[in-house]
């Protein structure tokens, strides 16, 4: 029979689910048998008895007496997050950003003087396209149990940052300031779209567009509100799983691991299968 590994991690969790008295009991009894049969391992029934009475310890008690409250809060903490992360969602998914692009309504700026001097043009793709792109991957991508992480991470990061590109790009082409030079920022008059303006006769075509871009302005406090609300349960989350695993932890270190070089693998996997019986 094999040495057993992981002892300390294997009898926290079974006194975290069924309570040290039971696993005391059944250690205990395990222990019992092995001194009492035919040919007796005391080696083995010491090491049992030492684990039966570090299960039993006030130390373990005390702190098993702990994990029902933080499990608890950390079961809320985890509801929550996830409440918070539906709110986002819905907040991203009120966004009508496929709605935004206004590509149509615009034209390259021909200078006689600067038309063979440039590299050649093409149209650059608004801000708002590279969300869609960005779903497409997630859709196409192949699932794996850390896909919320970038998925997390686009939604409260750079879809809200697009947006926001896209609403200022909006607000650059329907300015009367665009039209004169001298009032274009460094950053637009290096921007790809600074050789873009609207085509003639086509800015009320552009206006049109006004009331969604107010309503997307407005929507989008609605989604930097679900952002902070969702990063706040996520801490809040992440701060309960820290002291349910400390709880888990002293339970842990009360534990002789050590004792798992005395007691063979079968002799545990029987204990733990009392635990799995109703």
């Amino acid at each position: 029979m094999s040495a057993y590994t992981g002892l300390s991690c294997t009898f926290s969790y079974l006194i975290r689910e069924h309570g040290s008295n039971k696993v005391y009991d059944w250690v205990y009894a395990a222990a019992q048998d092995v001194a009492t049969q035919d040919t007796p391992d005391h080696h083995l029934a010491d090491a049992l008895a030492y684990l039966a009475a570090a299960v039993i310890s006030d130390e373990v008690r005390d702190a098993e007496s702990k994990v029902p409250g933080v499990a608890k809060d950390l079961e809320a903490k985890t509801k929550h997050t996830q409440q918070a992360y539906e709110e986002l969602v819905i907040a991203a998914e009120a966004i009508k950003y496929n709605e935004l692009e206004f590509s149509d309504y615009l034209e390259e700026i021909k200078h006689p003087l600067t038309q063979f001097t440039r590299p050649r043009f093409f149209t650059p793709a608004q801000p708002i396209r590279s969300i869609q792109k960005k779903i497409d991957e997630f859709m196409g991508a192949e699932k794996t149990e850390y896909q919320w992480v970038a998925v997390e991470k686009f939604m409260t990061d750079e879809f809200p940052r697009v947006v926001e590109s896209q609403i200022q790009l909006y607000k650059d082409f329907t300015t009367y300031s665009r039209l004169r030079e001298d009032d274009h920022t460094a950053n637009w008059k290096s921007s790809p779209f600074a050789y873009l303006r609207v085509k003639e006769g086509q800015l009320y075509r552009l206006l049109e567009l006004s009331p969604l871009y107010r309503e997307t302005a407005d929507q989008m406090k609605v989604l930097y509100f679900a952002i902070t609300k969702f990063k706040s349960a996520v801490e809040a989350e992440q701060e309960s799983h820290r002291k349910y695993d400390m709880a888990r932890s002293v339970i842990e270190q009360k534990i002789p691991d050590d004792l798992g070089r005395f007691i063979p693998y079968e002799v545990v996997k029987a204990i733990e299968n009392k635990a799995d019986k109703p």
